[in-house]
């Protein structure tokens, strides 16, 4: 149904008026044939390629122009591929809606390479494809960001802080109160004062908040509290 429109509207674009007939009778010229260049390379900017977007038509009347430009050639290629259509399918193409053949004609390149991009409508003129997009500048790294220092695990035993002294013997174990005097962690060495006897010792930490005496002091200690 389109094609016999197509053929219509061309015919009446095409007869217009009966040629004059010159001084011996005989009909003038007709007219010159359309050319329908074909351009190398085209972007088509929508599902399909049309006529307008592959080739001019700079002879073309206006109104033939306008529905040449808009005859489907096919599919138009996915984003970013290629599709090739040929003078010959062009020429098949229009000869599909029943004109002369001798009246549209078409020349140019052997054949238009077809692509479509995102943006295809701002395609250079002359249907030339737009440069690749340039790579774009690596973004300039900020200033570095400081790591942070590893946080450092509680100390079992804080300075000034109030600590039990623990003593174990053979068959009890003594617990007094004692202050720590410098912080550590499990199994650091610390001096602690006795609250007790006011002395001042050196302690392993074993535990939060818990000390045991060195050996020699242990013994030395527990001698004087017997002594008392």
């Amino acid at each position: 149904m389109g094609e016999l429109l197509g053929l219509a509207f061309l015919s009446l674009v095409l007869a217009g008026p009966s040629p004059p007939l010159g001084a011996d009778g005989a009909a003038a010229p007709r007219m010159e044939p359309v050319w329908v260049v074909l351009r190398a390379t085209a972007a088509s900017t929508g599902p399909f390629v049309r006529l307008g977007e592959v080739a001019d038509l700079p002879n073309a009347p206006p109104r033939l122009k306008e529905f040449l430009e808009g005859l489907f050639l096919g599919l138009a290629p996915d984003p970013g591929g290629l599709r090739e259509i040929d003078g010959g399918e062009v020429a098949a193409r229009i000869q599909e809606l029943g004109l002369p053949a001798d009246l549209v004609r078409v020349k140019g390149s052997p054949r238009a390479t077809v692509f479509v991009e995102a943006q295809a409508a701002t395609a250079s003129p002359g249907g030339k494809p737009p440069e690749s997009a340039k790579a774009r500048p690596a973004a300039r790294p900020g200033p570095a960001r400081a790591e942070r220092a590893p946080r450092e695990a509680k100390p079992a035993v804080e300075k000034g802080s109030a600590v039990t002294l623990r003593r174990a013997g053979r068959a009890l174990i003594i617990e007094e109160l004692a202050r720590a005097h410098s912080a550590g962690s499990e199994g650091d060495v610390i001096e602690v004062q006795n609250l007790r006897t006011g002395k001042k010792i050196p302690a392993r930490v074993v535990g939060p908040g818990v000390v045991t005496p060195l050996a020699g002091d242990a013994v030395r200690e527990a001698g004087e509290k017997e002594g008392e």
